[in-house]
C-alpha cells in the first residue's frame, strides 16, 4: 500500500483509523462482529457515536472468528463506513477465504469496498448501498504535512500540494480498477465518484445488478 492509501484510510466518510492486527482479548466481547451460524454479522451502527464506523480493532475480530468457525461463508454487514484502509484489509480477508457478502440494512462509503469483495453479493429486501468519492480534510492535510515533511522531502505546502496531486490520480486509478476487476461496469464505477464526500448516491438494485455489483 502506499503512503498516499495510508493517508486516505483517514476519510471515506468518517474518521481515522490504523490498520491493527494485534489479537483481540479473548474477555473482550465484540457484538459488532460475531457469528450466527454460517454467517459472519458486522454491523458497525450501535454504540456510541464515534465509534458507529469501520475500526481498525474489527480486523483482528475478523481473523480471530473465521479461524475460529471454518463453516462461515457468508459475511452480512450494516455500516455507514470509515477507514478505507480497514475496509481493504477486511475486503482482502474476504477475498482469501472466498465469502460471499451481503448487505444486511446499509452499506455506505468505505462498506462498499468491503461489499464488492464477495464471491457472491446480495442485498437484503429494502437494504441500500451508497457511494461518494473520497475527501481529505484540512486539519488531516496540515498533520500530514508536519509530520511527513522531513521524510519526503516537502520544503513547503506547495510541494507537498503537487505530491498529492500526483498521488491522488493514482488513488483513483487503483480504486476504479479495483471495482472493474470486481466485475462492474466502468461507466457504473466512474459514476460512483461524482457525488460528493457530503452526499451519497443510492442506486436501485435494478441498477446494481445491471452494473455487475449485485451477482449470484
Amino acid at each position: 500500500m502506499r503512503f498516499w492509501s495510508a493517508c486516505l484510510a483517514l476519510v471515506l466518510c468518517t474518521g481515522p483509523g490504523v490498520a491493527d492486527h494485534s489479537s483481540p482479548s479473548a474477555t473482550e466481547k465484540h457484538s459488532r462482529v460475531r457469528v450466527e451460524g454460517t454467517a459472519l454479522i458486522y454491523d458497525t451502527t450501535h454504540g456510541a457515536p464515534d465509534r458507529q464506523e469501520m475500526l481498525a480493532k474489527d480486523i483482528a475480530v475478523f481473523r480471530a472468528l473465521l479461524a475460529a468457525n471454518p463453516d462461515v461463508s457468508e459475511v452480512r454487514m450494516t455500516s455507514n463506513g470509515g477507514s478505507v484502509g480497514v475496509a481493504r484489509d477486511l475486503a482482502q480477508i474476504i477475498l482469501a477465504r472466498g465469502l460471499d457478502t451481503r448487505v444486511d440494512t446499509v452499506c455506505e462509503s468505505s462498506c462498499t469496498i468491503m461489499f464488492l469483495a464477495g464471491r457472491s453479493r446480495s442485498l437484503a429486501p429494502g437494504a441500500d448501498i451508497g457511494f461518494h468519492r473520497f475527501t481529505l480534510n484540512a486539519a488531516s492535510i496540515a498533520e500530514m504535512f508536519e509530520r511527513d515533511r522531513g521524510n519526503l522531502g516537502w520544503s513547503t505546502p506547495y510541494d507537498m500540494g503537487a505530491w498529492l496531486f500526483e498521488d491522488t490520480q493514482r488513488e483513483v486509478y487503483d480504486h476504479l480498477l479495483y471495482m472493474i476487476n470486481r466485475g462492474v461496469d466502468p461507466a457504473f464505477a466512474i459514476r460512483t465518484l461524482q457525488s460528493g464526500s457530503g452526499e451519497m448516491w443510492y442506486p436501485s438494485a435494478l441498477v446494481l445488478s445491471a452494473a455487475g455489483v449485485l451477482r449470484p
